[in-house]
């Protein structure tokens, strides 16, 4: 595996797979799978660990969410969590290589941690609600997340030995969709907070946030940063179709990226140093 690459989905042999290329486009190569349970059903796309050498991946037997991790030539599987009276799903790898959070559901659901090997596993909330799209900072600190805690879907935050539990966001209505700068300053996030769905940034540790679109009867949302911290990509309909569009933070201006209204794109995040986080698509 190099140090540099986009893994991405896609349908081009007919079926769901999962795939590396160079950031230029070249060399794709399928993610190899076969050690995993002969009727496993990944769930979520591979995180490659430049720090293990290992991806992590979620992967259901028989109706059973367990997180698996797995060489790069996909020997080596492991399953890390193997509860059968839990389902762990939504990992997210801390950027210094150490920690996997991930959100594991008996009764409730919670956000646990545990280190890369499976061992050490923590309950951070305990607290029965709903809990998505887990995102560490970069300094591996604080673990930012959605959550219902409030009563609304707000952006919480929490340290990894379970303190300092926070509402940052702190909206009256939908706090969506956020992704945290490249400096860890600042989340871009979407909310209906102003009675339609536009993008915002607050700081990331609280306080008033800023209404970046102000794009009344038009759906922003699904913001993430570039990684010069310059840009935000972000999902609207304003032309009528649903596009990828950036936004430039120092003039304001916004530019349809993809128009492609019929395609399905994704926006997520890679792990290689380019302008961008990361652009997919469904192919």
């Amino acid at each position: 595996m190099p140090d540099e690459g986009i893994i991405f989905a896609s349908k081009r042999d007919g079926t769901h797979k999962y795939y590396i290329m160079n950031d230029d486009g070249s060399n794709v190569q399928l993610i190899n799978t076969s050690g995993l349970p002969a009727n496993a059903k990944i769930e979520q796309a591979p995180q490659w660990s430049i720090e293990s050498g290992k991806y992590f991946l979620t992967a259901s037997v028989n109706g059973i969410y367990d997180i698996y991790s797995m060489g790069a030539g996909g020997g080596g599987v492991v399953n890390l969590t193997n509860t059968p009276g839990l389902t762990e799903e939504a990992i997210a790898l801390s950027p210094d290589g150490k920690l996997i959070a991930y959100i594991a559901t008996e009764a409730q659901q919670d956000i646990f941690v545990m280190k890369v090997d499976g061992s050490e596993a923590k309950n951070l909330t305990k607290f029965s609600t709903i809990y998505a799209n887990l995102v560490w900072a970069p300094d591996s600190s604080r673990i930012y997340f959605n959550t219902l805690r409030a009563g609304t879907p707000n952006i919480f935050s929490i340290k990894p030995d379970g303190s300092e539990l926070t509402n940052i966001s702190r909206g009256p209505g939908v706090d969506g969709g956020f992704s945290l700068s490249p400096d860890g300053k600042q989340i871009a996030f979407d909310s209906d907070r102003a009675g339609y769905n536009d993008i915002f940034i607050i700081s990331s540790d609280g306080g008033e946030p800023t209404n970046l679109t102000n794009s009344p009867e038009v759906r922003d949302t699904v913001p993430l940063w570039s990684l010069d911290g310059k840009h935000i990509a972000f999902f609207s309909d304003r032309d009528g179709g649903r596009d990828v569009y950036v936004l430039n933070l120092d003039d304001k201006s916004i530019v349809n990226l993809t128009k492609t209204p019929d395609v399905f794109e994704t926006i997520s995040r890679i792990f290689f140093p380019s302008p961008w986080m990361g652009l997919q698509r469904l192919i």
